[in-house]
């Protein structure tokens, strides 16, 4: 039993500029229910991994960690359509396939893209709720506060609490 998603056969074959044979932009795969569609490699104009700086990174340790699903999924379908078929990641069936025997690789791939997806959507997650915690409370009175209230002790330094 395959343990993967394919698009339907009218959504492949329109090439991206990437060349690929799937069209990221019109399959529904790639699409989140709130019709939000992620950009391409070029849509955001990133050839490489770019630093702070903005120059190239040599060891990633300072490239961008977010993560985009469809741009995983476009480039692991194609490789799963070569194979066809393929056990889960991990089972005994995979266990038992050679170290170099695609029809394992692609259970990797495929579990890969699964990963990807799982992390796209708790960053997207996690961005979600840092918007709505910035617009329940009115932070900068709160830090008005908070910096009038320092400046008052700080002007008067007897009035400390001292531990018994």
């Amino acid at each position: 039993m395959p343990h993967r998603e394919s698009p339907p056969a009218a959504n492949r074959g329109a090439s991206t500029t990437t060349g690929r044979e799937v069209d990221t932009k019109n399959s529904s795969l790639y699409r989140r229910q709130d019709g939000y569609t992620a950009p391409t490699v070029e849509d955001r104009g990133v050839s490489q991994a770019i630093g702070p700086g903005g120059g190239r990174v040599s060891d990633y340790s300072e490239a961008s960690q977010q993560v985009c699903w469809s741009e995983v999924r476009a480039f692991v379908l194609l490789k799963l359509d070569l194979v066809g078929d393929w056990p889960m990641v991990g089972s005994p069936a995979w266990c038992l396939l050679d170290d170099r025997d695609r029809v394992k690789w692609a259970s990797l791939l495929d579990a890969a893209q699964h990963w990807a997806l799982r992390v796209e959507y708790f960053q997207q997650v996690q961005c979600d709720a840092s918007h709505e915690i910035s617009a329940a409370f009115d932070w900068a009175r709160w830090s008005r506060i908070r910096q009038t209230h320092g400046e008052w002790h700080a002007a008067r330094p007897w009035l400390k609490r001292v531990s018994r």
